[in-house]
């Protein structure tokens, strides 16, 4: 039976009850995984969603905002109906067809296919790791957890537990894992699937937890770290989050922080007449290149109540971290209210805004901005989770206050 034959069955099933099993989402997964590698079409998602990303923003009013939005707008579904995958083969409306019924829409459908193609080796190999997965336990006890920066996590040969699986994993398949249902699945952030690779490979700091019943650890928080050398690949840079809807929102004493940070010649000139431009003059202005990073895709794991305190003690750790590798400034990208509400409270130059956007237009704005990691380490030294935890607090009821009034 050809693939096409294949997908036009399993869409003829879609009536019946037991086709919404895992187990058969699974299959259907692992049919699309054997159309790919026999057609050679590895780009089918990618190519999938770019060209109906641009038929379904022909059709929208206002600007779109990121692909989430974009595929689950009204406007998205009429497209689905009336336009076809022109160029393409039957194979990928197929493919389309299948992610709408069982998964959702096409990114969703996408997801799970990176997620089934991580997981499913594992099942297959025989190296696969056989010892039983128990469940996270939430110890505040900063003793018990342990970091460190891997500079390349392709050579590292560990196997961590994660709370998404319940396999063990290799490390670079474990940090890629839990980007995927962290930022992907649970944030819909979409657009990291078109470069999920930088999750698998170069420099990441990692925070892990080992159980004393546990012959393995467990890996609770991870973050990408990128030196300068590889500003080629920041996302600070990408052309998506510089763009003229980005707005600066530079504090008065930009000057001083940045100066603080003692990466930039003496008499700083700032230009502030676009996020473009004010980033290109720090550029230019860098003189101590080895000390500046970006740090992306912070990730904790648990559940809800126990992310907080590891969300607490992975900043906490990877100031500490950052500072060993000499780091004096990071950029970085928030839009989690509960960090960007912990260092408004600090009155510091830990941490600098940049620039915002509200890029789904739901109130929820995302921040670029500057960790100065000395300092801000200094200021995690100093409190406690339960002074963290007021903090926030405290800061959040100001802010509805200023709302309110």
């Amino acid at each position: 039976m050809s693939y096409l034959s294949k997908f036009i069955y399993i869409l003829k099933q879609a009536s019946r009850e037991e086709v919404t099993t895992a187990q058969h989402r699974d299959y259907i997964l692992q049919v699309i995984s054997d159309y790919i590698t026999s057609s050679g079409n590895s780009d089918l998602f990618s190519e999938i969603v770019f060209l109906r990303k641009q038929q379904i923003i022909q059709e929208l009013p206002t600007d779109p905002g990121n692909l989430h939005q974009i595929f689950t707008c009204n406007e998205a579904k009429q497209v689905l109906v009336t336009s076809e995958l022109s160029g393409k083969p039957a194979e990928f409306g197929y493919i389309e067809k299948l992610a709408e019924v069982y998964f959702g829409n096409i990114l969703m459908l996408w997801a799970e296919y990176e997620r089934f193609t991580i997981v499913s080796k594992y099942y297959l190999s025989k190296k696969r790791h056989s010892s039983p997965i128990t469940a996270l336990t939430c110890v505040k006890n900063e003793s018990a957890y342990m970091s460190e920066v891997v500079d390349e996590i392709r050579a590292d040969q560990r196997v961590f537990m994660t709370h998404h699986s319940d396999i063990l994993l290799c490390l670079q398949d474990a940090i890629v894992l839990i980007n995927l249902e962290v930022f992907v699945k649970e944030q819909h952030w979409y657009e990291m699937l078109f470069c999920l690779d930088l999750s698998t490979r170069g420099k990441h700091f990692i925070l892990y937890h080992q159980p004393n019943e546990c012959a393995y650890p467990y890996l609770i928080s991870t973050a990408l770290i990128q030196g300068w050398d590889r500003r080629h690949r920041w996302l600070s840079f990408d052309a998506f989050f510089q763009h003229s809807k980005w707005q600066l929102c530079l504090p008065e004493h930009a000057h001083n922080v940045l100066g603080r940070a003692d990466v930039f010649v003496e008499n700083l000139v700032l230009n502030t007449k676009s996020v473009v431009d004010f980033e290109s003059s720090l550029s230019r202005q860098l003189l101590r290149t080895e000390a500046v990073c970006e740090v992306l895709r912070l990730t904790v794991s648990g559940t809800q109540k126990q992310r907080m305190y590891h969300l607490y003690l992975g900043q906490k750790m990877l100031m500490r971290e950052l500072v060993k590798q000499g780091y004096s400034l990071a950029f970085t990208i928030i839009e989690l209210p509960a960090m960007l509400h912990f260092y408004q409270s600090l009155h510091s130059a830990a941490y600098m805004h940049s620039s915002y956007q509200d890029i789904n237009k739901n109130g929820l704005v995302t921040f670029k901005g500057f960790w100065l990691p000395d300092l801000l380490s200094q200021q995690f030294e100093q409190h406690t989770f339960r002074d963290y935890n007021t903090k926030i607090i405290k800061q959040r009821r100001r802010l509805k206050e200023k709302t309110v009034v």
